[in-house]
């Protein structure tokens, strides 16, 4: 079995959730390296000691404050959200396939418990209305995965396929956002 074949978003039957999965996983990934490989003017250090480090050091003046972007903001804390998503819907489709019971209501516990603080950080951040859009639908996937990680736990504990019927319905909606919300993130990028 491929890794494609393990990936829900790559695994769809859906041309847009393929190329919009291809888009996450790239993103996903590109952050994972950005912060593990060294950058050329630090001598060896990593993106992550660096920010430590800049931050500790670059200290402002009393009162001050740094200005951030919020848009930034919310798209770094979404991107990492994505990943422990990604993760943990992985393990719920490899618990699938398994006809792993046990592993399936493990994996939509973690998946609940990864989307609902996804949801936190989602509501921490306020964006411009270039990126609203995005937010919102965002929003909307995480409700629907939220609730498929619900169905899913609730079919593997009674055995019940109708529960489990609902939860991969729930997470196409929730896929159909992320479409969305990816179509969005290209336009604000592409800006």
């Amino acid at each position: 079995m491929s890794i494609k074949e393990k990936l829900p978003l790559l695994n769809s039957e859906s041309k847009g959730t393929r190329i919009a999965g291809y888009v996450v996983y790239a993103f996903v990934i590109l952050m994972v390296l950005g912060a593990i490989l060294p950058s050329p003017d630090t001598g060896g250090e990593t993106a992550t000691t660096t920010a430590a480090t800049t931050t500790a050091s670059t200290g402002t003046a009393e009162g001050e404050e740094e200005e951030t972007d919020p848009n930034l903001e919310w798209v770094a804390s979404t991107y990492v959200s994505m990943a422990y998503l990604l993760e943990d819907m992985q393990a719920v489709s490899t618990a699938a396939e398994n006809m792993d019971i046990d592993g399936l209501a493990a994996a939509c516990t973690d998946l609940k418990t990864h989307v609902q603080v996804a949801k936190q950080l989602n509501a921490e951040y306020d964006v411009t209305s270039e990126l609203a859009t995005a937010k919102y639908e965002w929003g909307e996937a995480l409700d629907d995965y939220e609730r498929a990680a619900e169905e899913g736990y609730n079919g593997a504990k009674n055995l019940d396929p109708e529960a489990l019927e609902k939860a991969s319905l729930y997470m196409t909606m929730g896929s159909k956002h992320i479409e969305k919300a990816t179509a969005e993130f290209d336009r604000y990028g592409g800006a």
